[in-house]
């Protein structure tokens, strides 16, 4: 990742029972943006363990932070990170050193059906009309690589009683 495509992220140390912080990332390392805002060097909202009040505050917070970031690890410019090795060593953190969290809280999603098979036409004819949405849990959401493990319940076998056991699908 470059200057101009800065994905934001939460993180904690690897191996470390840290506390998780907001991050973004550029090239083989992780910035630690928790750490620039509490520096009073990116808006406060990056001061957290999630980006859910990040999120919640609007473009304008977004475009500030961005525009901000840019300037910070732009090494050509004057108050580049780049010329501060102090804040350099407590921000800047290699990304095998670190593992990447769930970015922040879900507690729920609309879906939609995105194609005449996943919407079994003959079932929701109003398919073909209309978007066709539904509530989806948030408990399946998780970062990856996390063990998925499938929720029990009773289901009719093709010529057989009801058993009970893992979901075949989870979606």
């Amino acid at each position: 990742y470059g200057l101009h495509n800065l994905p934001y992220g939460v993180f904690r140390g690897k191996g470390r029972s840290s506390n998780q912080r907001v991050c973004t990332r550029i090239g083989d390392f992780v910035v630690d943006l928790y750490e620039l805002a509490d520096r009073g060097m990116l808006p406060l909202e990056l001061r957290s363990s999630s980006l859910n009040c990040f999120l919640a505050a609007g473009h304008e917070v977004w475009q500030e932070a961005r525009h901000r970031l840019q300037q910070l690890l732009d090494v050509g410019t004057a108050g580049s990170l780049s010329q501060c090795d102090d804040i350099l060593s407590s921000a800047l953190h290699l990304l095998e050193e670190v593992e990447l969290c769930l970015p922040f809280s879900v507690s729920g999603f609309t879906d939609f059906y995105a194609s005449p098979y996943h919407a079994r036409v003959h079932q929701f004819p109003s398919w073909w009309h209309q978007p066709l949405g539904y509530n989806s849990r948030a408990s399946s959401v998780v970062v990856s690589g996390t063990p998925v493990y499938r929720p029990w319940g009773q289901f009719q076998t093709s010529k057989g009683p009801l058993v009970f056991e893992p979901s075949r699908a989870l979606d």
